[in-house]
């Protein structure tokens, strides 16, 4: 089978530089067949012959842009290699490119759907742009948002439009079934984690480090973790946040950050599993979630994890593997992490137990069979 995965991943020819799946990229191929990835490039523009039988082509452009670039390389890219189905990673930026390539050459199509799910406590335009006034454009506006400001309509007419749409979950299977997808279409496969890369925690024993890794918008809570500090800090003196990622709302985030809160900017990968290794619990306080990766790498790490009870979140996480709390909730926030400081033991029991779902339900070779049946499914032209 010949297969154009639409994504936007960046790929580098410094591979640790690259998104984890290009990695991952043979172990994909030994399931689907003949794989070609149209992706951002960090470098200058390139075809590069990776793997045997698998192609990256990726392109240099922001990823505003990439949906229409990507009409145009993917129209090539379908004559020249002969492609029978083409794969988007989303539903919008690489769907809609996915979705005309598909009309136009008449391929299968299977769109991935790894949305959060909107909630309207947050998803409020006047709460919203009061909170953002430094929004550098409505580009990164309709962004940070996503389908919630966005017309239903498109997706829908995608989804329609799709052979199979993939889903990480039972939850964002049920709310790509609400926006109008066939539940014949709906194929469930968790996103994969890799543990060939565990490394070795060295916790500094002068510091109790809370790690947060994310994009830095509204609906990551970041703000509620910040404002819990000052109650953390009252009984875990040498506590500190390390906040890692980027997001228009960084300057927001600074402004109401208080002491021992630790900014790290955009991160590599390694530089990611680096920040877990030296971690003592991971906290991601969202506000909507389809899945939640994060949370499933911090586990892969044996880092205790802490997260809110939004969308996809507990069909994972739950009081054997993690700690569960309510949104918007500061006092929350702040007696889970003291618990877990408090409490070692029990948080060694909740990382074990994590570690041993991940490794069995998330594991690279189980993800990677789902979507080579995922993609025979469809059948082809």
């Amino acid at each position: 089978m010949r297969v154009l995965m639409l994504g936007l991943d960046e790929f580098s020819n410094n591979l640790k530089k690259s998104s984890p799946f290009f990695i991952h990229h043979k172990k994909f191929t030994d399931y689907v067949g003949e794989i070609h990835n149209l992706c951002i490039s960090k470098d200058k523009n390139f075809e590069f012959n990776y793997y045997k039988d698998s192609k990256i082509h990726a392109i240099r452009i922001s990823k505003i842009l990439f949906p229409i670039k990507s009409f145009f390389v993917g129209l090539k890219l379908i004559k020249k290699y002969n492609i029978q189905v083409i794969h988007t990673q989303d539903p919008i930026l690489t769907g809609l490119p996915g979705f005309l390539l598909s009309l136009f050459t008449k391929k299968r199509l299977i769109v991935s759907f790894y949305g959060f799910i909107p909630d309207d406590k947050w998803i409020n335009s006047k709460w919203y742009l009061k909170r953002s006034k430094f929004i550098k454009s409505f580009l990164e506006f309709l962004k940070a948002v996503g389908l919630s400001f966005l017309s239903y309509t498109l997706v829908r007419i995608i989804l329609l439009r799709a052979s199979k749409v993939r889903v990480l979950n039972q939850v964002l299977g049920d709310y790509a079934i609400k926006l109008g997808c066939d539940p014949k279409k709906v194929f469930i496969i968790p996103m994969r984690v890799s543990l060939e890369n565990l490394q070795e925690k060295k916790l500094n024993k002068d510091k109790f480090v809370i790690l947060n890794i994310g994009q830095l918008i509204p609906r990551k809570g970041i703000d509620y973790l910040i404002k819990a500090m000052p109650l953390i800090l009252k009984k875990i003196p040498n506590a500190w946040l390390y906040i890692g990622g980027y997001g228009f709302e960084e300057e927001y985030l600074k402004k109401i950050s208080g002491e021992n809160i630790k900014f790290l900017g955009s991160l590599t990968s390694e530089q990611v599993l680096q920040q877990m290794a030296d971690a003592n619990v991971f906290v991601l306080p969202t506000l909507s979630e389809g899945m939640g990766q994060v949370l499933l790498e911090s586990l892969s790490v044996k880092i205790p994890v802490i997260a809110t009870n939004v969308g996809g979140i507990p069909t994972f996480i739950n009081e054997g593997n993690g700690v569960l709390i309510k949104p918007y909730s500061i006092k929350e926030i702040a007696d889970s992490i003291i618990f877990i400081k408090n409490n070692p033991e029990r948080a060694k029991k909740l990382v074990e137990k994590g570690h041993n779902m991940v490794k069995e339900k998330y594991n690279l070779e189980r993800v990677a069979k789902l979507v080579g049946e995922l993609m025979k499914s469809v059948g082809y032209n």
